[in-house]
């Protein structure tokens, strides 16, 4: 039996943007969710101090024994990076992953909206957080994942399309590019994501 496990980005949580009425429309669709909350901080600065790769770790610790190969993995922004480590390092093998605008470090190519955010917390200590996220061989991922999907748009403030469209080559994704998404957590997709709907795999489903 399918299950889901969404996992919200940086500076969110699992009640933010599109997560919750993804959450229940699978629920209504008879589906088991997994939609929890990860170590992070509206403050970009306070973020910095509990955003790091094992703390997420901990909270995906607790259900770790529901993660399998019938388990399609919806993540969002940093979570995509986050998750692919946690199954390399896990020796976890899931049945789909759709990554939503999904990268792999950014070595310092931040977009202009990215370098006045990171200002406000120094360059350094945004680095060493997120470098903690970042697996050294990501692309052993595509074993542990019959499928891969990866859900960009051109105009992206958060993430370049360079970087998006590297992060689907290493991924070896099927890339689908959804015009004016953005970072996909706000306009149109600050409360619903419609395009994802023909890849979760589910009959039942309703839209709500």
């Amino acid at each position: 039996m399918r299950n889901y496990l969404i996992i919200h980005g940086s500076y969110s949580n699992s009640n933010e943007h599109w997560f919750p009425w993804l959450e229940e429309m699978l629920k209504n669709a008879g589906e088991e969710v997994i939609n929890l909350d990860y170590p992070t901080d509206t403050n970009p600065v306070a973020a910095a101090e509990v955003q790091n790769y094992d703390a997420w770790a901990r909270v995906l610790d607790g259900v770790k024994d529901k993660i399998n190969e019938d388990t399609i993995f919806i993540g969002h922004s940093i979570s995509n990076i986050f998750f692919v480590k946690y199954c390399l390092e896990n020796n976890i093998k899931i049945y789909r992953a759709i990554f939503v605008s999904g990268f792999y470090n950014y070595n310092s190519e931040y977009t202009d909206f990215v370098n006045g955010f990171v200002g406000m917390v120094g360059y350094d200590v945004f680095d060493k957080a997120m470098c903690t996220f970042y697996p050294e061989n990501p692309e052993q991922f595509t074993k542990h994942a019959k499928s891969r999907i990866c859900f960009y748009s051109k105009n992206d403030p958060i993430v370049s399309s360079a970087k998006l469209k590297e992060f689907a080559r290493i991924m070896d994704a099927e890339n689908i590019c959804i015009a004016d998404a953005g970072h996909f957590c706000d306009g149109n997709y600050d409360k619903t994501f419609e395009e994802i709907i023909p890849y979760l795999d589910c009959a039942n489903i309703k839209n709500v």
